[in-house]
């Protein structure tokens, strides 16, 4: 069962993948976040 902050993780990294094909979403996001 994902956590809801899971779900708006991996709905964002979607979202910026489809804007940015080559990013790596980690840049994007802390290093705690992982």
């Amino acid at each position: 069962m994902k956590g809801a902050k899971d779900i708006i993780l991996d709905e964002l990294s979607k979202r910026v993948h489809r804007i940015f094909p080559d990013a790596d979403i980690t840049i994007f996001l802390p290093q705690h976040m992982k």
